[in-house]
């Protein structure tokens, strides 16, 4: 059972692993779509934030999801704090872990709201999402700026599930950083001159306040080098074109601590596998993807998985066996091993 979305995509390839994650994720997917896109069928079933950073372009490759998604971003919207925050789950359960006050949610978990918003727009070419709900994301902006410290956050759930130390100032100024970018996207697309402006000039100032803290140009080491702490500091452009091969380097060195196997968490398992998309780097990212060991997705189907894990390592009755939120490489499939990318909104290029 689900809620009736529209099957739009399907994949196939000669890896009988990889068409078996496939269907993995197809079923976790479906299986937590109904009124919410939830974290499991089972023990939870909350609509996380971070959970639909996460995925959503992969559930829009399946699926046509645009009034799936609409429904959600309303429920965010309804769920907003008096102070503007966005809440960690929505509908608001009460949950509200490192989060920056007033019982809003950690930021990578606020980010859902205006990623899901994006999406709609860039897969459905949509601009009335934005319209719509740009009075609540500018009040949501407003409460993250007053709460900031000297253009920094220091609280969050950083990159939930990672199997490193995270690096949670790090990750949490980041996810600031892309708060104020998103804004700066929609003001652009609305035509709203001064807000894009404002929001371009402090999202420059955040930038450079995160790199001045957290990034070491000679080594090309973001935070604590981890494979979080690398792919957090690409994804988020922190670095000019010229001193990016430091930073990728850095990175390829944490890859290769753990013999090409991940130990990223739920974000940056997501950014990994753009990053390398976007670098070239798709054999790489062919090996991460086709590990058969812990951990990986190849363990997780070497011991019996039909649904996707929670947790890297095997949980005995704790943790859900139906989680979608490391669904997020199967935009990978279609994004470089298909090559079906929107050059425009709607993919009307």
């Amino acid at each position: 059972m689900s809620a009736a979305v529209e099957q739009t995509g399907s994949f196939e390839c000669s890896n009988p692993m990889l068409n078996q994650l496939a269907k993995n994720i197809r079923w976790t997917f479906l299986s937590n779509l109904f009124s919410v896109q939830s974290d499991c069928p089972a023990r939870e079933k909350f609509g996380y934030g971070g959970d639909m950073f996460c995925t959503t372009e992969a559930f829009c490759y399946n699926f046509d999801m645009a009034n799936f998604y609409k429904k959600i971003i309303q429920d965010h919207e309804d769920a907003q704090r008096p102070l503007g925050g966005i809440t960690e789950t929505a509908p608001y359960m009460g949950i509200a872990d490192a989060g920056p006050g007033d019982q809003s949610g950690p930021l990578g978990f606020q980010i859902g709201f205006a990623y899901a918003i994006k999406q709609v727009h860039d897969f459905y070419g949509d601009k009335r999402v934005i319209e719509k709900h740009y009075p609540a994301l500018k009040k949501q902006i407003q409460f993250l700026i007053d709460n900031a410290k000297n253009n920094l956050y220091t609280v969050d759930l950083s990159d939930h599930e990672s199997l490193d130390e995270k690096p949670v100032a790090f990750t949490a100024s980041c996810f600031y950083l892309y708060h104020i970018k998103l804004m700066n996207e929609f003001a652009l697309i609305l035509g709203k001159k001064e807000d894009a402006a404002k929001y371009s000039n402090l999202s420059g100032n955040i930038e450079a306040a995160i790199v001045k803290e957290f990034y070491n140009p000679s080594s090309g080491v973001f935070a604590n080098g981890t494979q979080s702490a690398q792919f957090f500091g690409l994804w988020h452009n922190l670095v000019s074109k010229s001193a990016k091969d430091n930073a990728l380097a850095a990175m390829k060195q944490a890859v290769a601590k753990r013999d090409d196997h991940l130990s990223t968490g739920i974000f940056g398992t997501k950014m990994l596998f753009d990053i390398l998309r976007k670098n070239n780097l798709n054999d790489l990212a062919y090996k991460i993807a086709n590990q058969r060991d812990y951990p990986g997705w190849g363990h997780m189907i070497e011991n019996g998985a039909t649904t996707l894990w929670e947790t890297w390592k095997y949980s005995d009755n704790t943790y859900s066996h139906n989680h979608p939120m490391f669904g997020s490489i199967n935009e990978w499939f279609y994004r470089s091993l298909l090559g079906i990318n929107a050059a425009a909104p709607g993919f009307k290029k």
